[in-house]
């Protein structure tokens, strides 16, 4: 229904050279389904082609009821055309299924650290590029398969999806799902795309990673195995970050979820307590923070120490982070932007590419 709505009104508005307003597309969608106010639900347990039909339904309604969108609702359409395209498109396979995805929490960013410019810059970039996100299976950088052996080891670390187990018995209560995720079920998928900051996001079963964030940190004036230490590290921590977000909408069944919004959860018993971001709880259980390791990257960190923690955590083994001895840059919780995507946020403009 929220597709062909949105259809017959960009039809409007190109008819009559006008730009595309979110705000009537919402006042029409409230009309039609007055009972439906918060973000509508995109079950964990949908097969793949369901799953794109509905994902496709609610990512509508998360644009349309994002806060900075309805300040600013109105779009020139030549910037939906994409947009059109896409939801228009029945297309069932990994590409569609990503993009689906992405375009999802897209739609959820918050924006309180952008002013009104860096907004309407940001979702113009959402609806421009995003169908430059590619699933890669043929990825030829060595590294890649460095990173695929990595996450198949973390993965089967008891010490590692404990930290996330741990991160989501402290905000999911036991009158939710009671099943067990199935780590071994999880897939790790690398993608091209024009995002150059953004590392990667989740999905059902999957975490996506970014190919061209790694491929162009890899091109710095940096030595060889530090460069390779801090490329693996932030791996890890994306891994992390990304597969706490996983478990968490297993859990509640819901993959349009965000740990910013569990308000309704939080009513019904479900969630113990509202956080700014699952994956950060989980980054500081391991890390003791958010650490930017490409910001670590231009100060001399402690390369040594730094290979201790990363063969120990590769080898199952206690790691007790200390961020001043490893000489890290760590991002203060006030500072950090809610994407629903794991991405290096920069104030600057298009800070997207």
């Amino acid at each position: 229904m929220s597709i062909q709505i949105f259809e017959r009104i960009f039809n409007q508005c190109v008819d009559r050279d006008e730009p595309f307003s979110f705000q009537i597309l919402l006042d029409e969608l409230n009309q039609l389904t007055p009972e439906k106010t918060e973000k509508l639900l995109v079950p964990y347990t949908s097969d793949e082609m369901t799953l794109i039909k509905i994902a496709k339904e609610s990512l509508i309604r998360n644009f349309c009821m994002n806060p900075a969108i309805k300040e600013s609702p109105k779009f020139n359409t030549c910037f939906l055309k994409k947009f059109f395209d896409f939801l228009n498109n029945d297309e069932c396979s990994e590409r569609i299924l990503a993009q689906s995805l992405f375009l999802l929490h897209a739609g959820k960013t918050e924006c309180h650290l952008l002013n009104k410019y860096e907004i309407e810059l940001m979702f113009i970039n959402y609806f421009e590029q995003f169908d430059s996100i590619e699933p890669d299976f043929n990825t030829n950088h060595p590294i890649f398969n460095d990173f695929l052996s990595i996450f198949k080891t973390l993965i089967q670390s008891l010490s590692f999806t404990d930290i996330i187990d741990k991160t989501i018995r402290e905000i999911v209560s036991s009158k939710s799902n009671s099943d067990v995720f199935e780590y071994q079920s999880l897939k790790l998928i690398f993608f091209n795309s024009n995002f150059t900051c953004l590392y990667g996001f989740s999905g059902k079963d999957r975490i996506y990673v970014n190919i061209r964030p790694i491929v162009e940190f890899l091109k710095i004036s940096l030595g060889e195995k530090e460069k390779m230490t801090i490329a693996k590290l932030n791996f890890i921590r994306l891994v992390l970050h990304e597969t706490s977000h996983v478990v968490l909408r297993f859990k509640l069944n819901d993959l349009n979820l965000s740990s910013p919004f569990l308000d309704e959860h939080i009513k019904r018993g479900n969630v113990y307590k509202k956080v700014k971001e699952c994956g950060f709880e989980a980054e500081k259980k391991l890390f003791k923070g958010h650490i930017d390791w490409k910001l670590s990257s231009y100060k001399k960190i402690n390369l040594d120490y730094c290979l201790q923690v990363l063969d120990n955590i590769l080898n199952g083994l206690p790691v007790d982070f200390d961020i001043e001895r490893a000489n890290v840059v760590v991002i203060p919780e006030e500072n950090i932007q809610s994407f629903g995507f794991s991405i290096s946020f920069k104030r600057q403009p298009l800070f997207l590419f």
